[in-house]
Protein backbone atom coordinates (compact mmCIF):
# COMPACT_ATOMS: atom_id res chain seq x y z
CA UNK A 1 0.00 0.00 0.00
CA UNK A 2 1.16 3.46 -0.65
CA UNK A 3 1.37 5.94 2.11
CA UNK A 4 0.15 9.27 2.08
CA UNK A 5 3.40 11.02 2.76
CA UNK A 6 4.81 9.29 -0.36
CA UNK A 7 2.43 11.08 -2.41
CA UNK A 8 3.85 14.39 -1.38
CA UNK A 9 7.42 13.40 -1.06
CA UNK A 10 9.81 15.55 -2.00
CA UNK A 11 11.47 16.06 -5.80
CA UNK A 12 14.34 13.64 -5.30
CA UNK A 13 18.00 14.19 -4.68
CA UNK A 14 19.89 16.86 -5.40
CA UNK A 15 21.05 15.98 -8.79
CA UNK A 16 23.54 19.18 -9.11
CA UNK A 17 26.86 17.83 -10.32
CA UNK A 18 29.83 18.70 -7.85
CA UNK A 19 31.77 21.18 -9.42
CA UNK A 20 30.14 21.55 -12.42
CA UNK A 21 28.89 25.73 -11.46
CA UNK A 22 32.84 26.53 -11.20
CA UNK A 23 35.08 28.32 -13.41
CA UNK A 24 37.08 25.18 -14.05
CA UNK A 25 33.58 23.42 -14.74
CA UNK A 26 32.87 26.06 -17.01
CA UNK A 27 36.00 25.28 -19.14
CA UNK A 28 35.52 21.59 -18.65
CA UNK A 29 31.97 22.15 -19.89
CA UNK A 30 33.59 24.75 -22.87
CA UNK A 31 36.02 22.30 -24.15
CA UNK A 32 33.13 19.41 -24.70
CA UNK A 33 31.36 19.06 -28.31
CA UNK A 34 28.07 20.68 -26.79
CA UNK A 35 29.92 23.30 -24.54
CA UNK A 36 31.94 24.14 -27.48
CA UNK A 37 28.40 24.29 -30.01
CA UNK A 38 26.79 26.24 -27.60
CA UNK A 39 29.70 28.77 -27.24
CA UNK A 40 29.71 29.54 -30.94
CA UNK A 41 25.72 29.77 -31.15
CA UNK A 42 25.59 32.29 -28.85
CA UNK A 43 28.74 33.61 -29.97
CA UNK A 44 26.94 33.97 -33.40
CA UNK A 45 23.91 35.68 -31.95
CA UNK A 46 25.96 38.39 -30.21
CA UNK A 47 28.38 38.82 -33.20
CA UNK A 48 24.63 39.34 -35.38
CA UNK A 49 23.18 41.48 -32.75
CA UNK A 50 26.11 43.48 -32.90
CA UNK A 51 26.38 44.03 -36.48
CA UNK A 52 22.53 44.91 -36.32
CA UNK A 53 23.34 47.95 -33.87
CA UNK A 54 22.45 46.30 -30.78
CA UNK A 55 23.42 49.04 -27.90
CA UNK A 56 23.19 46.10 -25.08
CA UNK A 57 23.48 42.23 -25.76
CA UNK A 58 22.05 39.86 -22.81
CA UNK A 59 24.32 36.91 -23.04
CA UNK A 60 21.86 34.84 -20.12
CA UNK A 61 19.21 35.77 -22.77
CA UNK A 62 21.14 34.16 -25.59
CA UNK A 63 21.97 31.25 -23.73
CA UNK A 64 18.30 31.03 -22.96
CA UNK A 65 17.47 31.25 -26.76
CA UNK A 66 20.40 28.37 -26.66
CA UNK A 67 18.97 26.07 -24.66
CA UNK A 68 15.19 26.55 -25.85
CA UNK A 69 15.83 26.23 -29.53
CA UNK A 70 18.38 23.79 -30.18
CA UNK A 71 18.68 21.68 -27.04
CA UNK A 72 21.55 22.45 -25.33
CA UNK A 73 22.31 22.56 -21.60
CA UNK A 74 23.84 25.51 -20.42
CA UNK A 75 24.45 26.16 -16.94
CA UNK A 76 22.72 29.71 -15.63
CA UNK A 77 26.45 30.29 -13.66
CA UNK A 78 28.62 29.54 -17.06
CA UNK A 79 26.80 32.63 -18.63
CA UNK A 80 29.14 35.10 -16.78
CA UNK A 81 32.41 33.12 -17.76
CA UNK A 82 30.44 33.42 -21.73
CA UNK A 83 30.44 37.10 -21.73
CA UNK A 84 33.95 37.46 -20.49
CA UNK A 85 35.37 34.50 -22.92
CA UNK A 86 33.10 36.53 -26.04
CA UNK A 87 34.86 39.82 -24.82
CA UNK A 88 38.21 37.86 -25.19
CA UNK A 89 37.61 36.58 -28.59
CA UNK A 90 35.53 39.61 -29.91
CA UNK A 91 36.91 43.08 -28.20
CA UNK A 92 34.82 44.50 -30.15
CA UNK A 93 31.92 43.27 -28.01
CA UNK A 94 33.19 44.63 -24.82
CA UNK A 95 30.68 47.68 -24.58
CA UNK A 96 27.59 45.81 -26.11
CA UNK A 97 27.61 42.99 -23.73
CA UNK A 98 25.95 43.37 -20.50
CA UNK A 99 27.90 41.92 -17.39
CA UNK A 100 27.70 42.99 -13.72
CA UNK A 101 30.44 42.89 -11.13
CA UNK A 102 31.07 39.80 -9.20
CA UNK A 103 31.37 38.94 -5.79
CA UNK A 104 33.98 36.16 -6.32
CA UNK A 105 37.01 36.22 -8.69
CA UNK A 106 37.58 33.15 -11.00
CA UNK A 107 39.52 30.83 -10.07
CA UNK A 108 40.82 27.42 -11.27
Amino acid sequence: MIAQSDLFAPSGPQTAVPGKSTYRGYLKWRDTPEGGKAYGLVAHGALTEFRSGAERISIKRLCEQVRHLHHIEVNNTHASWIADSLIDDYPQLKGVIERRARKKAKTL
